[in-house]
């Protein structure tokens, strides 16, 4: 067998040594990013509560039934209302005026 036959052989098996690796790393980072992807996704749910509220003293009356008896609270702020509504359940709405 000549050489040229072994040179092209050579070059073959190392040009598709290479599109493999391509392959590979290629899928690695797609592997990667889907990932990140999806733990961002659960970052933001599991994140959502409790919400970040200004430290601003706006008092605000909410009231609440409870055994059939309204409850009323005053909450520092609007936003302190809201996150006791959507993380704890509050159900809270604003007292009549």
């Amino acid at each position: 067998m000549s050489l040229e036959y072994y040179w092209y052989r050579i070059s073959v098996a190392d040009s598709e040594n290479n599109n493999m690796k391509f392959y590979c790393i290629l899928a690695f980072f797609a592997c990667l990013i889907a990932a990140a992807l999806s733990q961002r996704k659960r970052i933001t749910e599991d994140t959502h509560c409790p919400l970040a509220c200004a430290r601003n003293y706006v008092p605000v009356c909410g009231m609440r039934q409870e055994e059939g008896a309204w409850v009323r609270e005053i909450f520092p702020n609007e936003c302190e209302m809201q996150d006791e509504n959507e993380c704890h359940h509050g159900n809270y709405i604003p007292c009549p005026k």
